[in-house]
């Protein structure tokens, strides 16, 4: 031991103070020889050990099935079992970005639902055909986001707030209030994804995104995928209107090219990129002051 002392100090101990002492100790135990103890000293490699130490763990996603639930209150300890591996563990908290996924009847579709879909643009009316409805948990921001490179394709997040058998309207946070039309050209399909612990059950396939800390998985989201069809009685009991808080996009957010601003309000110029909302709508006349006698 004392001779790698020696070697890795490249000289002897005599005439050294306490801390380059440590310092050849500590360098010691990592097994690094005199160039590293010359660097380390020199003040240099106080980044390069930091990195030499730190390793970047990358996420991965394991997929199973739920073979066991216990739902505890709005929490529950899913047991997800893989076929190339062990068991694993996974405990739903509202910290968990979780979700619960299943096809959905149209009656899904009700105000106060947070809708998700692709539409196209033709003759300045916005098309669509499949919906995904987001109840509670993790919700997008609302708001219409026009593909690059194509004038007609929009991704559109908004909030349903009325709805007939030819489209629905919908309030797209900054972008204001929008007609969406059903593509009569496509089936219309409804997507449901509900983040509440009474929708797990035993044998849904299950996805699970997370890392490995040493020898424990943590996971950091759950997705499982409901064989049944949802309907309203299941999501929302005997409510028709669906209470739910739709989050705005971030004020910093890098905008691209077909990002819609709504700074005229809902009936503005700029809130209305697909031409749905009706313009040049009158005022209503100001009352004249009354005449002194």
């Amino acid at each position: 031991m004392l001779g790698a002392f020696h070697r890795t100090l490249g000289c002897s101990v005599s005439g050294l103070s306490a801390r380059a002492v440590l310092r050849a100790l500590v360098f010691l135990a990592f097994g690094l020889d005199a160039s590293g103890f010359a660097s380390f000293r020199s003040g240099s490699s106080g980044v390069a050990f930091a990195q030499a130490t730190k390793s970047k763990v990358a996420a991965e996603t394991i997929k199973g099935k739920v073979s066991a639930v216990e739902v505890k209150g709005k929490t529950a300890k899913v047991t997800i079992s893989r076929e190339d591996g062990d068991d694993l563990d996974v405990l739903v908290t509202p910290k968990l970005a979780f979700g619960v996924e299943g096809k959905g009847t149209l009656e899904c579709l009700r105000p106060g639902v947070v809708v998700s879909t692709d539409g196209t643009l033709s003759n300045q009316q916005l098309f669509c055909s499949e919906f995904t409805a987001h109840i509670g948990g993790v919700i997008p921001p609302a708001g219409a986001v026009q593909e690059p490179g194509d004038d007609t394709s929009w991704k559109v997040v908004g909030q349903i707030l009325s709805g007939d058998e030819m489209g629905l309207n919908c309030n797209l946070g900054a972008g204001g209030q929008k007609r969406l039309l059903f593509d009569t050209a496509a089936p219309t399909t409804v997507k449901v994804i509900v983040a509440d612990v009474k929708f797990l059950a035993v044998d849904q396939e299950a996805e699970v995104t997370g890392t490995m800390r040493g020898t424990k998985f943590l996971a950091s989201a759950l997705k499982t995928t409901a064989e049944k069809e949802f309907t309203p009685d299941d999501l929302f009991g005997g409510n028709k209107v669906v209470k739910a808080k739709v989050p705005k996009a971030a004020a910093n957010a890098k905008k691209t090219k077909g990002d819609v601003e709504g700074d005229a309000g809902p009936a503005g110029e700029s809130a209305d990129p697909f031409g749905v909302l009706k313009k040049d709508a009158k005022k209503p006349a100001a009352k004249k002051p009354a005449m002194a006698e």
